[in-house]
């Protein structure tokens, strides 16, 4: 509730396919990307750009505060709330 990006206007898919849902929201120069694992095996979810980030919230409690890079492994069913990397406000890195 206290995160901005997440109430924010800005949205963009970052990947949207049976398995892995994943989007961006975005508030300032600050971009939060949530992404969810729809099935019972193991998937990944490129982040967005070269960025890292770091991880805000899992339904896997032990992964908070881990830094997240390219590919994001996701467990299945996971969902996942991550920080990306600052970027201007128009978007680019």
């Amino acid at each position: 509730r206290g995160e901005p990006a997440l109430a924010g206007r800005g949205y963009a898919t970052v990947q949207d396919s049976d398995d892995v849902l994943a989007y961006t929201r975005d508030h300032g120069n600050r971009r939060i990307l949530v992404a969810l694992n729809l099935s019972a095996r193991r998937q990944s979810c490129h982040l967005p750009g070269a960025c890292g980030g770091r991880v805000l919230l899992s339904t896997q409690l032990d992964r908070t505060d881990e830094i997240a890079s390219n590919p994001v492994r996701l467990a299945s069913n996971e969902g996942m709330i991550i920080a990306l990397a600052a970027y201007g406000p128009s978007g680019s890195p």
